[in-house]
């Protein structure tokens, strides 16, 4: 997760963030910027309480950065997805193509 600051954050609120983050398991990485600091909290944040830093002197916003999907990513998994299908397998570096009788063609037949 990232926490922005506040411009205009004192030190020691910036040092008490960095406090929490630590003691939630996550390591800190500090950004000072021209306007602001930013603190990024590094590590598995999912079942972390934002609200926690939310609440915090000098915080202006908390906000996620997990990715939707993490797990089928190419960040985390960087092999090719194979599914078995019977005896073959579908994925890697292949393309599969599945087709079959559609309904408008079963239709068609009874129309004639």
């Amino acid at each position: 997760m990232i926490v922005v600051m506040k411009s205009g954050s004192s030190q020691s609120q910036i040092d008490h963030v960095i406090t929490l983050v630590r003691e939630m398991g996550l390591k800190e990485h500090v950004i000072i910027g021209t306007e602001r600091t930013v603190i990024a909290a590094i590590g598995n944040d999912r079942l972390k309480d934002k609200s926690k830093l939310e609440t915090v002197e000098g915080v202006d916003k908390v906000m996620p950065v997990l990715a939707p999907y993490k797990i089928a990513s190419r960040e985390v998994r960087k092999d090719r997805t194979m599914v078995p299908i019977g005896s073959g397998k579908i994925g890697g570096n292949r393309i599969g193509v599945i087709a079959g009788p559609c309904s408008v063609e079963q239709m068609s037949g009874v129309l004639r």
